[in-house]
């Protein structure tokens, strides 16, 4: 009876720490996209005392340490990134918080490691299939970046733009008959088959499509999430526009949408606003109150926001 008791203690300590773990961690992410940089070091750091983090953890971590000046824990928490597998190079060059280490010494060999990673992850990857999807992700998105200056340069409503629109809506539809061909044959390409910007290319097109296209691939992405080979966020984009799309209130308040009375942009309706924080933070994404303020959108209700 008392070596079930311990064992029976002994799970739940686990079981308690785990949750603690989990907590601080979702704490540190929170304080960081509030900017909160320096709180936000010190709850990573708490939550790394009671167990070992993940990569991307350590990742997140070095930024946080980063924002705050601290060059030897950075490189501390970066290293522990690379040893745990990190991969992504593009992130890790363009990362503005680590710009100052790129002319340190030490900076070189976590590029190298971290290379290595990639080089590995890739090995697997069918090449060919990855190719045709980084060609889908670069023509859905390089018409849809031209017509952002465009409405700098000449507005939202002008004749430019409706112009670059009609060849956007074409090229949309020639890629959607492409991503179905490729799902018809392999399937919701994951992750460790093309690598995440061939992954991301694939959902983008499914984004883009008409309501039913959404519909019908839905559960494909939500297969795909659940095994790891897909992203939580695009997930739930995708979600709330097939949502919005039907008229119902959206989870993760990610869908904007013009008011036809004044032409100005809102929020769709959010289901339950109070918890789309920690809704949205389930799947990777910030704060509302900062999305909504890179988008220009401002908040449309006063309700307390419940983490």
């Amino acid at each position: 009876m008392k070596f079930i008791l311990s064992i029976l203690a002994v799970m739940m300590s686990v079981f308690v720490q785990a949750q603690t773990f989990d907590v601080l961690i979702q704490e540190a992410d929170s304080l960081f996209h509030k900017e909160n940089f320096k709180a936000s070091a010190k709850k990573f750091e708490k939550a790394f005392q009671i167990k070992e983090g993940e990569a991307k953890k350590y990742y997140k971590a070095a930024c946080a340490w980063a924002a705050i000046g601290d060059t030897i824990e950075t490189f501390k928490h970066l290293n522990k990134a690379a040893k745990k597998g990190w991969r992504h190079v593009k992130w890790l060059e363009n990362n503005r918080f680590f710009k100052s280490l790129h002319s340190t010494q030490n900076w070189p060999k976590i590029v190298q490691v971290v290379e290595a990673n990639k080089a590995v992850f890739e090995s697997k990857f069918d090449q060919a299939l990855k190719a045709r999807l980084e060609t889908v992700l670069m023509k859905d998105q390089a018409m849809r970046f031209m017509s952002m200056d465009a409405e700098k340069r000449y507005g939202k409503e002008s004749e430019e733009v409706k112009y670059l629109w009609t060849i956007i809506n074409v090229q949309d539809s020639l890629n959607l008959l492409e991503v179905e061909k490729i799902l018809m044959e392999r399937g919701w390409a994951g992750k460790s088959l093309v690598g995440d910007d061939a992954n991301m290319g694939l959902w983008l097109v499914i984004q883009h499509a008409p309501l039913k296209v959404q519909e019908k691939y839905l559960p494909l992405l939500r297969a795909s999430v659940e095994k790891g080979e897909s992203n939580k966020s695009n997930l739930a984009l995708l979600e709330d526009r097939i949502l919005e799309g039907n008229g119902q209130p959206q989870i993760y308040g990610s869908q904007i949408v013009t008011d036809s009375k004044t032409g100005k942009t809102k929020v769709h309706e959010i289901k339950d606003p109070e918890f789309v924080n920690k809704r949205r933070r389930s799947v990777g994404l910030g704060p509302i109150e900062n999305y909504l303020k890179n988008m220009g959108v401002e908040m449309e209700w006063t309700i307390q926001q419940k983490e």
